[in-house]
């Protein structure tokens, strides 16, 4: 391991020159950079309060200021159903999922306009430069974010990289409106291709019954035929904002996958439940090559996803983004190359963040 913080163009090249595939983790950290608002301490207080609306109430009056890592919601309700029961499980689970798309879209910014052109380049064309991203955010900066790389709006060049997500054309209830459903039977096409998959789900991931019945996780898009004709006509739709539509969703019952879990094995246990999100998994479980991780914490909260690394033999290296020296980090980087040691060796770097200029551009 290199003891030393590195730029980050050095830790890209050498990765780039072995020939194997490079990809990113995204983090918390990705999202802050562009909008601060998805703070830790903002987004927690407004997360417990929608839960607190949503009838959940904190026992030992659980303060509201402080990450969700530091201060775990605990499980307690007031209506007195047994915690241990499958139902009351499933029931938190989908009380928080609510609650935690509430919370991002309330500090979201509401459309990419809000955003600086220029950081959105910038953002475009540093994940452009991976084969594969992985997020464990739930809002809609990356999707903006790739779909401004296609766009004309960018001062120089981005290369225009089509991302596949998984989503494809599913059957529909109304001949005007062609979803798109995430169908696991359907992602061997997916294969060594450039591709962004959501780990923990996002706002505008949602599952919806088809026609035959089967639960389908659909990608909501602000394309009129893209949206449940209902919707359109309900709230007389007319070019949208993205999150107009999600809200419009939630008033037909529809809401986002967000895995709001305090602790791993609770959000291994929604992974599981839910196709996207299980394929999803396993198909971050199969990368080969090199990671690179951006803004992401590393923390026992996520130790399912520590998990996986640890048992990919297949992955080369991990190098890992430190924002000013952040030695806590490092450590617990330092303690996960050291479980790797005996599955085998697994190289890992650190890069300053700073030096990867992902929303403003180089010094």
């Amino acid at each position: 391991m290199e003891p030393s913080i590195l730029p980050f163009e050095k830790v890209l090249t050498r990765a780039v020159r072995s020939g194997q595939p490079v990809h990113i983790l995204l983090g918390n950290g990705f999202s802050i950079g562009a909008w601060p608002a998805f703070g830790n301490e903002l987004l927690s207080a407004s997360f417990r309060e929608a839960l607190w609306d949503r009838g959940y109430k904190f026992r030992d009056n659980l303060h509201l200021m402080g990450s969700l890592e530091e201060n775990p919601i605990v499980k307690h309700f007031e209506d007195g159903f047994d915690i241990e029961s499958p139902f009351y499980s499933m029931r938190e689970a989908e009380v928080k999922s609510q609650a935690m798309a509430k919370a991002v879209g309330e500090v979201h910014p509401k459309g990419h306009n809000e955003l600086q052109p220029t950081h959105l380049c910038n953002a475009a064309a540093f994940v452009g430069r991976f084969r594969s991203i992985f997020t464990s955010n739930y809002d809609l900066l990356l999707c903006w974010v790739t779909m401004h790389s296609r766009t004309n709006s960018c001062n120089r060049h981005i290369a225009a990289y089509q991302y596949d997500d998984g989503f494809r054309p599913c059957e529909a209830t109304h001949p005007d409106w062609k979803p798109l459903g995430f169908i696991p039977e359907k992602q061997d096409s997916r294969i060594g291709r450039r591709s962004i998959t959501y780990l923990h789900g996002a706002l505008h991931l949602i599952p919806m019954r088809t026609v035959g019945g089967r639960f389908l996780t659909n990608k909501i898009s602000g394309r009129e035929n893209r949206i449940m004709p209902s919707i359109v006509q309900r709230f007389k739709l007319i070019e949208p904002r993205l999150l107009e539509v999600i809200e419009g969703y939630g008033q037909f019952g529809y809401f986002p996958i967000c895995i709001a879990a305090p602790t791993a094995a609770e959000k291994l246990e929604v992974i599981q439940g839910n196709d996207y999100l299980r394929c999803s998994f396993e198909l971050f479980k199969r990368m080969n090559g090199h990671l690179f991780t951006y803004g992401w914490s590393f923390s026992h909260a996520d130790q399912h996803i520590i998990d996986a690394l640890l048992a990919n033999e297949r992955l080369l290296s991990l190098n890992v983004g430190i924002y000013q020296g952040d030695s806590e980090l490092q450590c617990r980087v330092r303690e996960v190359a050291a479980k790797r040691a005996a599955a085998g060796n697994l190289q890992i770097s650190f890069y300053r963040s700073e030096s990867a200029a992902v929303w403003e551009s180089a010094a």
